[in-house]
């Protein structure tokens, strides 16, 4: 299972992608890396967010974002 935030709230999505990581999932931003919220702030938005539950579906979501 994959979800994926295109911009959002930074308190939000760090909130959220905690919760996730706790539960096993994998958080990453648009580029695959880690999402690291706090490093990746623009004025309290995060350009985007992809929660996981395994690195091959992170891959393919991946792919289908930088087709645009």
């Amino acid at each position: 299972a994959g979800f994926v935030i295109a911009k959002g709230n930074l308190i939000d999505s760090a909130a959220f992608a905690f919760i996730c990581r706790e539960a096993g999932a994998i958080a990453s931003n648009f580029n695959g890396d880690n999402f690291e919220p706090f490093n990746q702030v623009n004025n309290m938005r995060i350009e985007g967010i992809i929660i996981t539950t395994t690195s091959e579906i992170q891959q393919a979501i991946l792919e289908k974002i930088n087709q645009f």
